[in-house]
């Protein structure tokens, strides 16, 4: 989701394409949730120089986070789904990380720490232990994303896109 991040969004996508997943292995969906200021534009510069791994879709009017997210995954295909805010900024590593751990594991939600700044550049962080959950009944997964993977952001997990998809999430 990207809304008037203009002092952001490059940032963003620079982590996003300084991955070490191989770039053939995502596909990057931004939806431009009818921005005010210069976010469009610099996210169509992007989508022109990386045309097969960079999907824009720009919304006529706002509809909110939550929409946003839900328009993006109409749209993704692959078999996992991270969500990035377009204010974030990611470590190298962290897809990659997380989706050897989804293959590893095989399971259907990985979570990682994050750090968040504030204004004037102090950071707190939020660590990810290891924690393991028993995820086999419906409810149990509902009952996780609800309690664990909305309470610090989304943007902290990598999820099973069928988890989402089946279970209309």
């Amino acid at each position: 989701p990207a809304y008037n991040v203009e002092k952001y969004v490059e940032e963003c996508i620079e982590s996003l394409l300084n991955q070490t997943i191989p770039l053939d292995m995502l596909e990057l969906i931004f939806i431009d949730d009818a921005s005010k200021d210069g976010t469009l534009s610099l996210i169509q510069n992007y989508e022109q120089q990386y045309p097969d791994i960079i999907t824009l879709i720009a919304c006529e009017e706002n509809v909110g986070l939550g929409a946003v997210r839900n328009i993006g995954m109409t749209y993704a295909t692959g078999e996992y789904i991270a969500f990035i805010d377009s204010d974030d900024k990611v470590n190298s590593n962290m897809l990659q990380m997380m989706y050897e751990k989804m293959k590893i594991s095989n399971c259907d939600i990985v979570g990682c720490g994050y750090r968040l700044f504030n204004d004037i550049g102090l950071s707190r962080d939020f660590g990810s232990d290891e924690k393991r959950y028993n995820m086999h009944s419906v409810e149990n997964k509902r009952r996780y994303i609800i309690e664990h993977g909305c309470k610090n952001s989304v943007c902290r997990h990598m999820y099973r896109k069928a988890l989402l998809d089946d279970n209309n999430i």
